[in-house]
């Protein structure tokens, strides 16, 4: 199976003040982020790439991001809303830019952003070990439900993403060295996924170049 990864599109407009948004913020897609979507959807339909399901996150951004593809592609099933697939609660973070938060937190906002530590001194409300065993739990499942041939579409945030590379031994730890584990809003990885074995194939790539 054939597992296409999608971060959703912008929530904040050019010149805009940004800020940390984990799952305690239920921010919805500026314009920008609409016609990510829509540019999403569109690469897919360009490509033939007809998946049998699209999943999503609970929050707003990711939902509305699958149902632009789900329209975008005429298929008949709605966007299937899996929790595994929402954002991480950022606890103190959330509502901060990334100079309020490193004032606040210190070491633990580089050591996050730099080397791919998880915070200990952020009331961070998730453990990273909780976060990986959802990203697994909803792999596996995936992979036993659907067909080798199959494509099948998950729309989730920046946080969630990047612990997809944990499926695939030394990818995580590998792109935190080379500082290429984010994802950018409208961008899509690629992982092949069956029962025992998981492959990654591409990691923020435009969707055009799918």
């Amino acid at each position: 199976m054939l597992l296409i990864l999608a971060r959703h599109g912008n929530t904040f407009n050019k010149g805009e003040k940004t800020y940390r948004v984990g799952n305690s913020n239920d921010l919805p897609l500026v314009e920008k982020g609409l016609a990510q979507a829509q540019t999403f959807a569109k690469a897919l339909l360009e490509k033939n790439i007809k998946p049998v399901a699209v999943y999503c996150g609970p929050l707003q951004r990711t939902r509305k991001f699958a149902e632009i593809i789900v329209s975008g592609l005429d298929l008949h099933e709605l966007p299937i809303v899996d929790e595994r697939l929402n954002e991480l609660n950022y606890g103190v973070w959330a509502g901060l830019d990334d100079e309020a938060i490193r004032e606040k937190v210190g070491s633990d906002f580089d050591g996050w952003e730099k080397h791919g530590r998880w915070p200990q001194n952020s009331k961070w409300p998730e453990t990273e070990k909780e976060i990986i065993r959802q990203v697994r739990s909803f792999a596996k499942d995936l992979a036993e439900k659907y067909k080798p041939e199959d494509v099948v579409v998950a729309v989730s945030s920046s946080g969630k993403l990047r612990y997809f590379l944990k499926l695939i031994e030394n990818e995580f730890e590998d792109r935190i060295k080379s500082g290429s584990i984010k994802v950018g809003t409208g961008n899509a990885c690629v992982i092949v996924c069956d029962r025992s074995k998981f492959e990654l194939i591409a990691w923020n790539i435009n969707v055009e170049e799918l």
